[in-house]
């Protein structure tokens, strides 16, 4: 998960933790450290990305993510607490980009997320 708001973090583990949805989560708090622990680890079957972020924001990541190779190495759902139209069309082009979800991550989107991630 890449986000910097911590108590997101905590609701999204919990949540996912409750649904057995995951085994291994890991946290880093903008999309420059995300794109280091990838290279020094592996590529997560999920990445939950926060577009709001210091240091490297989530569309930074993403355009990263793209010119590095990467696509279709994970599935990337977008979790954020405001979305302007222009981020909306914007994320679009991005093939790994899956969904989006707004904050805070509600049961409703759990189980949307779970259907997706086990069909």
């Amino acid at each position: 998960m890449i986000d910097d708001d911590l108590v997101a973090n905590f609701i999204v583990e919990r949540k996912l933790k409750q649904q057995g949805l995951v085994s291994n989560l890991q946290f880093v708090e903008n999309g420059e450290d995300a794109l280091q622990w990838i290279e020094e680890n592996y590529f997560p079957t999920i990445i939950l990305l926060d577009l709001s972020m210091p240091i490297m924001s989530g569309i930074e990541f993403l355009d990263e993510w793209e010119s590095k190779g990467y696509k279709g190495k994970s599935s990337i759902w977008v979790l954020t607490a405001s979305l302007t139209h222009d981020q909306k069309v914007q994320l679009k082009q991005y093939e790994d980009v899956k969904g989006l979800f707004e904050k805070p991550l509600n049961q409703m989107n759990i189980d949307i997320l779970v259907s997706k991630l086990t069909n």
